[in-house]
């Protein structure tokens, strides 16, 4: 058998100790490469070039950002993903039941190499990018950004960066009032003008420590996308859905803030621009993006 490890050196939980006894449990299982990532990005062409020389299965350790460039290299294929958490968050393994430890991560990825425990998931496309657990657009994209811009606090704090970087953004006087974007569904139905949006293909829509915030709680990997988004953006009120997002997400809709749509494709168009992520990897601004659910696209060990 054949494998690839991706590593990213820059993830939380790396270190020189933990990196030769992933190598070393991986070697057991075949002929084991090894490649690490240095830059945003690198970890696509990486996996890319893997899939073109054969390789049975590619195995990341890293965060989500990592993942999302591999899954991007692997969808549409039959090469399997092996997923070892090494992010702040990790939303993309947790949500597929593969535990944060690395030790606990490995073991269960080995004894699903040896059983073949591989699951086809889907995935969603948001233009030219595939996402496996998200997709967000104005205040929630414009965090990102700030998160991008401290990647050492975030290596240091951990996912606290967000709550940090969402008050900063608050109170520089972010115009969470303002709409950026409305969307157009494939059924011809249309939303409102909404300020902020999350695309889910999964939930929940990420962690804070141990607890899931959740803002679509019935889609999965085996169901259409969802568009989760908010008209405005009060300050009190959205400390509230905050707070119902991690307690009772069940009561998100009853706020009079919140439009929600499930669909297959749809278009999202800018008011006249907005600010986009995938898989909270920063993509910049945008006058219009199509998404689309492409179900069965990833093969993954679980």
């Amino acid at each position: 058998m054949r494998l690839l490890l991706i590593v990213n050196t820059y993830a939380t939980n790396y270190d020189l100790n933990r990196h030769r006894a992933v190598e070393a449990a991986l070697g057991a299982v075949g002929k084991l490469e090894v490649e690490e990532t240095h830059r945003h990005g690198h970890g696509l062409p990486i996996a890319q070039g893997a899939v073109n020389r054969g390789v049975d299965a590619i195995v990341v350790w890293g965060g989500d950002g990592t993942v999302n460039e591999a899954a991007n290299a692997l969808a549409g294929t039959h090469v399997p993903l092996g997923i070892i958490p090494g992010g702040s968050t990790n939303v993309t393994a947790r949500t597929l039941g593969i535990p944060n430890d690395v030790s606990q991560a490995t073991g269960l990825l080995l004894d699903s190499i040896d059983s073949k425990r591989i699951r086809r998931i889907g995935l969603g496309r948001a233009g030219e990018r595939f996402f496996t657990f998200t997709a967000g657009i104005g205040f929630d994209a414009a965090i990102v950004r700030e998160v991008e811009s401290r990647s050492m606090l975030k290596r240091t704090i951990g996912p606290s960066v967000y709550v940090a970087a969402a008050f900063g953004l608050a109170r520089r006087g972010f115009d969470r009032m303002q709409p950026t974007v409305r969307f157009h569904y494939g059924d011809g139905t249309t939303s409102p003008d909404l300020t902020a949006a999350v695309v889910a293909n999964s939930s929940p829509y990420t962690y804070l420590g141990t607890r899931p915030m959740v803002v679509a709680p019935d889609v999965s990997h085996d169901t259409p996308l969802e568009v989760f988004g908010l008209t405005h953006l009060p300050f009190v009120r959205t400390l509230g859905l905050i707070t119902a997002s991690f307690t009772k997400p069940r009561w998100l809709d009853m706020s009079g803030l919140v439009h929600r749509h499930r669909f297959t494709a749809a278009e999202a168009e800018g008011l006249p621009e907005f600010e986009f992520h995938v898989d909270a990897e920063y993509r910049g601004f945008r006058s219009h993006t199509a998404f689309r659910w492409e179900p069965d696209s990833l093969s993954v060990y679980v």
